[in-house]
């Protein structure tokens, strides 16, 4: 083989694979010596360095040192190596010139050293592309999908095939095989069939990058995109916040009658995005989240790291959202647990809880103990006298008969409705609701005891079970 083919030969593979010429070089090398030993023999081993910008050629021999020589072509007399390296001795492998050797092979040959030529360009080929897509995760790219198969979706890439699984494609999309499509580098790998490039439509940052495409703020710096939660296919919140006074962030990534955030939503096949602003204020920052919905007050608990945020009645299912997606993805952005209520609940929550307070009041003032009333020592020992021992006794009484106890007189009286007027407390309101809960209990016990007639009587029971019943009902309704 002339080396002017051999020029020839890497030139052409240099153009077609795009591979380096070190590369192209160092394969053509391994094949000669490939070629070589399966026409001559492996024990023979040839050493080719191949010159192309010299056009030269160097073939060296390794022959061992051995006392008596069998073959030529492997081994070498003492007196020979010495010639070469001066230092060889028995055993020793001397590089001797092989100018001599016969390059030209048959066909099997021949064959041998284009497969270990194609296999180090191919190998070469998985490394380059390997190598230039290294450290490109996180990027937007652009491709055209080449086919689906088994859920897969094949990208052709510059020089190489991406792929998006399932877990990373839109739900809601279709892909159409030759249609041209955007996605961002999520993961590169090297495996032995060549670089895996797993690419990604789902994960929060590629919305990120397509406002980065449309929004020059954002790589300019001026404007940062902070944090984004996103349920892929459906909604995407994203926090923004300006690094210039003069810069309005929300409005920056909405862009003039909202043509920037229109894009984006285009290539996202309508999915829903709001656009909020970040502040450091956790308030502002939860009630700003579950846009759209308006709120009315948040109150944080940091020791839960929880919120509780109250909306206006009309605003309750906005705030939720879908299947509770607006809270979802309201707390995947700011970090914190949201409990949301409307204002409605909220005010019959504070109704009741006042009630229990004051209920909490009213049993704490009703177990006071007589001589603890701010009344004169004779009113307190009459009172002590007469079996009296918490304010829940006097009050149990009528007047008449508190009246008639010893020390106990007008005076006393008109000082003991004073203390219970600055509790919110009179005679007539405390009697009015011991009266009121008494009605309330005889009338459930009447409703009760009615059921169970009307349940005897369905069932046929005998007359005198029923009498006795009646005669029960009887008795509750006379106050018995």
């Amino acid at each position: 083989m002339h080396f002017t083919d051999l020029e020839y030969a890497i030139e052409l593979i240099i153009r077609e694979r795009g591979v380096p010429q070190d590369v192209v070089v160092d394969a053509l090398e391994a094949a000669l010596v490939s070629a070589y030993r399966k026409e001559h023999g492996k024990e023979i081993q040839p050493r080719i360095i191949l010159k192309p910008d010299g056009g030269k050629m160097d073939i060296h021999l390794l022959r061992q040192v051995v006392k008596e020589m069998d073959d030529p072509d492997t081994e070498i007399s003492l007196d020979e190596a010495k010639t070469i390296d001066p230092e060889a001795g028995y055993d020793d492998f001397v590089e001797c010139d092989g100018s001599g050797l016969d390059l030209e092979f048959g066909r099997i040959a021949a064959q041998a050293a284009k497969q270990v030529v194609m296999q180090r360009i191919k190998e070469a080929e998985r490394d380059l592309v390997y190598q230039e897509f290294l450290g490109r995760e996180g990027e937007l790219i652009t491709g055209k999908i080449r086919r689906r198969e088994k859920g897969q979706v094949y990208v052709e890439l510059d020089k190489a095939e991406g792929l998006i699984p399932p877990s990373e494609q839109l739900r809601n999309e279709r892909y159409v095989p030759r249609s041209t499509i955007k996605a961002m580098i999520l993961e590169v790998k090297q495996t032995p069939k060549g670089p895996r490039i797993i690419l990604s439509r789902a994960h929060p940052d590629f919305v990120r990058r397509l406002f980065e495409l449309e929004v020059p703020e954002i790589l300019e710096g001026t404007v940062e995109v902070v944090r984004i939660a996103r349920d892929a296919g459906f909604r995407t919140k994203m926090a923004v916040y300006s690094n210039s006074n003069e810069v309005d962030p929300v409005g920056a990534c909405v862009g003039s009658k909202g043509s920037r955030v229109q894009a984006v939503v285009n290539e996202l096949k309508g999915e829903n995005i709001d656009i909020i602003h970040w502040t450091e204020d956790p308030f502002d920052f939860i009630a700003n989240a579950l846009a759209p919905a308006k709120v009315y007050s948040v109150e944080i608990f940091d020791d839960e790291e929880r919120a509780e945020v109250i909306v206006p009645e009309d605003q309750a299912s906005l705030a939720i959202g879908t299947n509770g997606q607006n809270v979802r993805l309201a707390i995947r952005l700011t970090g914190w647990d949201i409990d949301i209520r409307n204002d409605k609940e909220q005010l019959d929550q504070e109704i009741k809880a006042r009630a229990a307070d004051r209920e909490k009041e009213i049993e704490e003032l009703m177990n006071m103990p007589v001589g603890e009333l701010p009344l004169r020592k004779p009113a307190i020992d009459g009172l002590t006298e007469a079996g009296y021992k918490t304010l829940g006794d006097l009050m149990s009484e009528d007047r008449a008969t508190l009246l008639s106890a010893k020390g106990f007189g007008e005076a006393a009286l008109s000082e003991l409705e004073k203390y219970l007027n600055q509790h919110g407390l009179s005679y007539e309101t405390y009697e009015e609701a011991q009266q009121a809960e008494a009605e309330a209990k005889a009338e459930a016990e009447k409703v009760a005891i009615e059921e169970v007639i009307e349940v005897e009587e369905e069932s046929g029971e005998d007359a005198e079970s029923s009498e006795a019943v009646e005669v029960k009902a009887d008795e509750v309704e006379s106050g018995t």
